[in-house]
């Protein structure tokens, strides 16, 4: 889908969405240039926050780049309009992003008052799982 809308380059990034030391990222940042697009198919693929979003987006002013997003065209920073759009659905997102964790919280804590087994196995599984290896391994190696 990029490529058929003029992307020469595509950088990607297989990363959580709250990291900010994307090598992809990075690596665009690097390259980009005065008049250059930064083309993506959902804001929320490069930006990871409203004050993520804020400092790219200001950084792409200084550098003279423009920011365009295939599913979501109005939000083009070649207008003020789409600017403004960017900031608000930004501030949209976010709010998105704090009520899913709020809500991760609350379903925790309620499992921690029933008594349920969050996380990994304690390490009494694992010796067990790791033991029960060991012997498939030489009952192999003794057949």
């Amino acid at each position: 889908m990029l490529k058929n809308n003029g992307c020469e380059i595509i950088y990607s990034d297989i990363a959580s969405g709250t990291r900010d030391d994307r090598k992809g990222l990075n690596e665009m940042l690097k390259y980009m240039r005065k008049g250059d697009t930064i083309l993506t198919y959902k804001n929320d693929r490069v930006f990871r926050s409203l004050k993520n979003k804020v400092q790219l987006i200001d950084r792409f002013n200084e550098s003279g780049v423009h920011f365009k997003s295939l599913s979501e065209p109005e939000f083009n920073t070649n207008s003020a309009n789409g600017k403004c759009l960017l900031q608000i659905f930004a501030a949209v997102a976010e709010f998105e992003r704090n009520l899913i964790s709020e809500r991760t919280k609350v379903g925790l804590n309620n499992a921690r008052k029933r008594n349920k087994l969050l996380g990994r196995p304690t390490v009494s599984y694992l010796i067990v799982f790791f033991v029960f290896l060991y012997c498939l391994y030489e009952a192999r190696n003794t057949i």
